[in-house]
């Protein structure tokens, strides 16, 4: 588990730099609403963090680790903001 967390720790890494870098030298698209580059900041800030923790838990118990990686990359992976409102423009609907 922690050859595979630490890999997580430097893709983790490497995407928030290279996100940094590209936020900071207005490489993103215009088009796109200054809410929508926050929301992205948002979600890979703590990944780092996290990965760093599930190595650790990954000495004492490494299935919970696992599975905590797991939830890591969901969160990364799923757009909640959009489905959030999605779902708040059908119930008003």
């Amino acid at each position: 588990m922690n050859v595979y967390g630490v890999n997580l720790v430097v893709i983790a890494a490497m995407t928030s730099l290279s996100w940094r870098f590209a936020v900071a030298e207005r490489l993103v698209a215009d088009h796109r609403a200054e809410d929508q580059v926050r929301a992205v900041t948002a979600k890979l800030n703590p990944s780092l963090g996290l990965y760093a923790v599930a190595i650790g838990i990954g000495l004492l118990a490494p299935r919970a680790a696992v599975f905590l990686c797991l939830a890591i990359a969901l969160y990364l992976l799923i757009p909640f903001r959009i489905i959030i409102r999605h779902a708040r423009r059908r119930s008003d609907s």
